[in-house]
């Protein structure tokens, strides 16, 4: 049997909750229609009103489901196995898909990264920071990419010393709107919160130092896609930086205020590479980019 677990965060009518749950991906007829077929239940109890008010915090669970198996933007959290692209007794680096958060926080309840990797290394319950375990740096949910997992303590407190010292290189694949002047050039901004709107942040005087380098890959007739290598790690910082500059990154509904037809930003780490913290050796680590990213490529060409 197919079944979808996700958590209300706020109080509100059933259908909305899953719909924002599951990003908008699907129509919310064809959930309003699965709720009045009895497929989700709230609590453990089957409820068959779309315009229900349920609280927050509580398990609604989807059963039978017959989402598209093959949209690639929709991830399954039972039958989701963590990627992994090297794994050692100290540290592994997994390969995060879209729309799948790195840990609950702000309200969140799906099911995480977090969760993955506990399912699949359990001892890393005790590594790292609670509700985030083992985790030593972060994508947005919707960007795809490597990441490292510290799978022991010690790994874990040299691997975030490393990160704040800037000793571990990570480079992205985005696609912008339109084509930077410099085809290769370094955006030194600072980046803070937006005072206006607290969910953005934004190039601010007396923000935290942050370094973006990009490079022009190719340019297509209206958009450019970039090698990107961040300095540092500030929290949406690519994106910003890419606003900052006139071209911000497709598919991005919180700095791009232009529509394209793709149901998340295109944003991918492909490559991380770092020293080992342990014994050394050099860890040089790519992801592949994802069908949905490549896919929007060859439809633009």
């Amino acid at each position: 049997m197919k079944k979808i677990k996700i958590y209300s965060y706020l109080d509100g009518r059933l259908d909305t909750t899953i719909s924002e749950q599951l990003s908008n991906r699907f129509s919310r007829n064809h959930i309003q229609n699965l709720i009045k077929k009895g497929k989700v239940t709230v609590g453990g109890k089957y409820i068959t009103k779309p315009s229900k008010i349920i609280k927050s915090n509580i398990e609604i669970q989807i059963t039978n489901h017959n989402f598209d198996e093959n949209n690639n933007n929709f991830i399954d959290t039972n039958d989701f196995k963590i990627s992994v692209l090297y794994e050692d007794s100290y540290l592994a680096v997994i390969d995060k898909p879209a729309l799948i958060s790195m840990h609950a926080g702000n309200g969140n309840r799906s099911y995480t990264i977090s969760d993955a990797i506990l399912e699949k290394w359990p001892s890393v319950s005790k590594v790292g920071q609670e509700n985030r375990r083992g985790i030593v740096h972060r994508l947005d949910k919707e960007t795809s990419g490597v990441i490292i997992v510290a799978l022991r303590e010690t790994a874990y407190i040299k691997l975030v010393a490393m990160m704040k010292n800037r000793l571990v290189k990570k480079s992205y694949y985005a696609l912008v709107n339109g084509h930077p002047k410099n085809k290769k050039g370094i955006v030194d901004a600072p980046i803070g919160r937006n005072p206006r709107n607290r969910t953005k942040q934004d190039v601010i005087e007396g923000g935290k130092h942050a370094i973006t380098n990009y490079e022009t890959i190719k340019e297509y007739d209206d958009f450019s896609l970039l090698n990107i290598n961040l300095e540092t790690g500030r929290t949406h910082q690519i994106r910003v930086h890419m606003k900052a500059i006139g071209h911000p990154v497709v598919g991005d509904t919180k700095y791009n205020n232009s529509y394209h037809n793709i149901k998340r930003q295109f944003l991918h780490a492909y490559n991380i590479k770092f020293q080992h913290p342990i014994n050394d050796k050099i860890i040089n680590i790519n992801s592949e980019i994802p069908s949905d990213l490549s896919g929007f490529l060859e439809n633009i060409s």
